[in-house]
């Protein structure tokens, strides 16, 4: 994680273990809550429904059980594809890449559909949260600019069923080589913005889905 996420957590040291869970797993709780709103002002979706699944899905699941952070991250990006405004949108969007790199794919969606706005709003918001990383925590910074950005060394279990990556589908198949994900995945990303920059996507919210989908699919390490 870049270092911005340490300063986004860091009141988790204020805690104990018991109350640190409490306050997280309301948290989830009203994120849930604010994804499913959102998704019912969008789409009309049932809120009720879409509360009871994203608290219900591995993801939300693991969010509780582990003290992941991939809900808010999502809660992030679709706020800004539901609720705000088109002027400001892109803004939550580099915030939710600064805190995981995972959400970095929709700046190239941006730029696939020329939507200049948006894309100078999240390379802003990227750029700012990475500067207060680098204030606040300048040696991790370094560190992390230097090394941990490229680096995967510490994972062990690629073939674990938890990655729901393609490297990760790949090692189950017995296949190790990493560039044989990366190529395939790279054909999918391709395939994916150049279907949406050709129009063949008619809504916003289906193309922030394929994009989103997109990332956890091509991404190292995808753990549910």
């Amino acid at each position: 994680y870049p270092p911005a996420a340490a300063l986004a957590l860091v009141w988790v040291h204020w805690l104990e273990g018991g109350a640190l869970a409490a306050v997280w797993v309301c948290l989830t709780g009203l994120v849930a809550a604010v994804c499913a709103t959102a998704l019912h002002r969008r789409a009309g979706a049932s809120a009720g429904l879409a509360f009871v699944l994203l608290l219900g899905s591995a993801a939300g699941h693991s969010n509780i059980r582990f003290g992941q952070v991939s809900i808010f991250v999502f809660a992030l990006c679709l706020v800004d594809v539901c609720l705000v405004p088109r002027r400001y949108r892109g803004l939550l969007t580099g915030l939710a890449a600064a805190l995981k790199l995972t959400p970095i794919l929709f700046l190239v969606y941006f730029l696939c559909r020329r939507r200049w706005r948006n894309l100078a709003n999240a390379t802003a918001a990227l750029l700012a949260s990475m500067a207060a990383g680098a204030v606040f925590l300048p040696t991790d910074t370094l560190r992390y600019l230097r090394s941990g950005l490229w680096s995967v060394s510490t994972v062990s279990h690629w073939d674990s069923l938890g990655n729901q990556s393609l490297r990760g589908v790949m090692a189950r198949l017995g296949f190790s080589d990493p560039w044989i994900a990366t190529a395939i995945g790279a054909v999918l990303v391709a395939a994916v913005l150049g279907w949406i920059a050709s129009g063949g996507v008619r809504r916003e919210l289906s193309e922030w889905t394929l994009v989103g989908l997109a990332t956890i699919v091509v991404s190292p390490i995808s753990w549910t």
